[in-house]
C-alpha cells in the first residue's frame, strides 16, 4: 500500500512539474527588455543625380556644421557620414524578438519579389526636388522620391500583406508578436534615398551651452537642406532623377547577418 501511495505521489509530482515546464516554455517574452532585430527590404539603385551631387554634399555639410558650432572651417573634423550605396527602402520589419525567425521573414520577402517581378520595374518613379532630414533623431539627410504614380506604394503593400499574415500566424502560435507592426509602420511610407547621416553625438560634444542645442541643430538642418537643393538645382531633371532597381536586397542589420540579393528579370 505504501508502495502504491508513493507511486501515485510521484506521478502527481511529475504531472505538476510537466505542466510547469510547459507553461514556462510558452510564457510571454518581456518585449521591453528582449533584444530586438531589424530586417530591411531595399531596392538597389543607380541614380545619376545622386552620384553627381554626392561629392559636393560632404564638404558642404561639414562646413555648415563647423560654422554653426563656431569651429575653424579648416579643422580636420568630419561630422557627416555619407552613404556609400544607393538604396531605397521598400519595407521595414522592426523589433523582431525571435532571431530564429529572421530567416523565415527574409524568405517571405524573397517570395514577394520572385512572384511579383513586374512590379519592381519602375516606369514613372523619380526623385522629387525635396531634401529633408528623417529618422528618429532627424539625422538622416535624404532626397524624397516622387511616387505620384504609386509604384513604390504598391510595392510596399505587396510586402505588408504577407508579413502581416506571418506575424498573425506567429502570434496565434506563440502568444506574442513576431515583430512590432505598429513601430515598423509608424511613419507611414515615405520613400526616399539617403545621402548620409550627421553625427549628432559628435556635434553635441562641441556645443558649449546645452540649452542652445535644439536651436543650433535646427539651424544646421535648415541650412543643410537649403544648400543641398542649391547644389541639386542645376543637375535636377527627369532623366537624371529616374529611379530604377537592378536588384532587391533583403537583410537583417546585425553585423554578419543574413543578406539575400534577389535579381530582377530583364
Amino acid at each position: 500500500m505504501d508502495y502504491k501511495n508513493t507511486l501515485i505521489a510521484g506521478l502527481c509530482l511529475a504531472i505538476i512539474g510537466g505542466i510547469f515546464v510547459f507553461k514556462y516554455s510558452f510564457r510571454s517574452v518581456d518585449t521591453t527588455t528582449a533584444k530586438k532585430y531589424t530586417v530591411l527590404v531595399q531596392g538597389s539603385c543607380n541614380i545619376p543625380f545622386i552620384s553627381e551631387i554626392k561629392s559636393s554634399i560632404t564638404p558642404m555639410v561639414n562646413r555648415v556644421i563647423k560654422q554653426e558650432l563656431g569651429l575653424n572651417i579648416d579643422d580636420d573634423i568630419d561630422f557627416f557620414i555619407p552613404k556609400d550605396v544607393q538604396r531605397l527602402t521598400l519595407y521595414y520589419v522592426e523589433d523582431i524578438y525571435d532571431n530564429a525567425e529572421i530567416a523565415n521573414i527574409i524568405l517571405e520577402a524573397q517570395n514577394v519579389v520572385e512572384t511579383n517581378q513586374h512590379a519592381f520595374h519602375l516606369k514613372q518613379t523619380g526623385l522629387s526636388f525635396d531634401a529633408r532630414f528623417l529618422g528618429d533623431e532627424y539625422d538622416q539627410l535624404v532626397i524624397m522620391a516622387d511616387d505620384h504614380n504609386q509604384e513604390l506604394a504598391t510595392i510596399n503593400a505587396l510586402f505588408k500583406k504577407p508579413l502581416h499574415q506571418l506575424n498573425a500566424e506567429y502570434t496565434s502560435q506563440h502568444n506574442r508578436s513576431l515583430y512590432n507592426v505598429e513601430h515598423s509602420e509608424r511613419y507611414g511610407y515615405n520613400p526616399h534615398v539617403s545621402l548620409g547621416k550627421i553625427n549628432l553625438t559628435f556635434i553635441n560634444k562641441h556645443i558649449k551651452n546645452s540649452q542652445e542645442t535644439d536651436a543650433i541643430l535646427d539651424r544646421i538642418r535648415i541650412r543643410i537642406t537649403e544648400e543641398t537643393l542649391h547644389i541639386a538645382k542645376p543637375l535636377f531633371n527627369t532623366e537624371s532623377t529616374h529611379v530604377s532597381f537592378d536588384k532587391i536586397i533583403i537583410f537583417d542589420t546585425r553585423p554578419g547577418g543574413i543578406i539575400k540579393e534577389v535579381p530582377l528579370s530583364k
